[in-house]
């Protein structure tokens, strides 16, 4: 990857929770010391994107401090978390609907940003409060600081300017 030029690298870590990943069929990717990865991807000057997905039953609130401290502490250079969201057609709301859990058909709010489920664990907006706490958080100065300004550094230009956007974004929202 080094070597064709790249400088970043998206990585869906999707949960921390290994029973997650193997509700999602991806029981392959608990294997994997992530902390060990990064700083081998981070070596060779790849930058790394993180994503996450919150909302599976039996998360508390406390899996945002969870994600923000998996973050920070292995810098990633770039993070977002995202509301599981059950689409329409997949096994997912098959289930939730089944459940009765379908809050809403507004499509529109299918988007990750919203909670459109009766989660177990947390209520709706405690699941969308807690992700806007997150993304301001993670872009924040005192976060973009440490994870992108702070020495050893992964391209800070390009990471500084893409953190910089969503802190702007985020203190909006």
């Amino acid at each position: 990857m080094k070597e064709s030029g790249c400088i970043a690298d998206n990585i869906g870590f999707e949960s921390l929770s290994s029973e997650n990943l193997k509700a999602m069929r991806k029981s392959f990717a608990g294997s994997v010391d992530y902390s060990e990865a990064i700083k081998k991807i981070h070596a060779n000057g790849i930058g790394i994107m993180g994503t996450f997905v919150v909302g599976f039953d039996g998360e508390d609130a406390s899996i945002f401090n969870a994600i923000y401290d998996f973050v920070m502490e292995n810098r990633l250079d770039w993070a977002l978390v995202f509301i599981r969201t059950p689409y329409p057609g997949t096994m997912l709301f098959e289930t939730l609907e089944k459940e009765d859990r379908i809050l809403t058909r507004e499509w529109e709010k299918y988007d990750t940003l919203n909670c459109v489920f009766e989660p177990i664990g947390m209520t709706p907006l405690e699941l969308e409060n807690g992700l806007r706490k997150i993304w301001k958080d993670v872009f924040s100065l005192k976060s973009i600081y440490h994870r992108i300004l702070r020495r050893p550094r992964v391209h800070p230009m390009f990471y500084l300017g893409m953190n910089m956007q969503f802190h702007w974004m985020t203190r909006n929202w």
